[in-house]
C-alpha cells in the first residue's frame, strides 16, 4: 500500500464514517506510521487517536492473521513463486 492510497482511504472511507472520537490501531507497516499525513486530511470536528502496534506482535493481537490468513498467504506465495 502506498502512502497516497493510505491517505486517500482515510479521507474518503474512514473519516466520513466517523463521528466524534475514534481510536485507530495501525500495524507497524512503515506506510501507517506517517500520522502527519493523516492529520492533514482529518476533519476538524473529529478527535482521532492513532496507535501503532509494535512489530512482531500482530499475530497476538490479530488471531485471524495467524489462524486463517496464514493459509492464504502461504498459498499465494507458492503460486507466485
Amino acid at each position: 500500500m502506498t502512502k497516497e492510497l493510505f491517505v486517500e482511504w482515510w479521507e474518503k472511507v474512514f473519516f466520513p464514517q466517523m463521528d466524534g472520537h475514534c481510536l485507530f490501531l495501525a500495524d507497524s507497516w512503515p506506510t501507517f506510521a506517517d500520522q502527519e499525513a493523516v492529520e492533514e486530511v482529518k476533519l476538524e470536528k473529529l478527535e482521532c487517536e492513532m496507535i501503532t502496534i509494535p512489530p512482531k506482535v500482530t499475530g497476538h493481537i490479530q488471531p485471524l492473521d495467524v489462524l486463517c490468513f496464514r493459509m492464504y498467504k502461504g498459498y499465494f506465495r507458492k503460486v507466485l513463486n
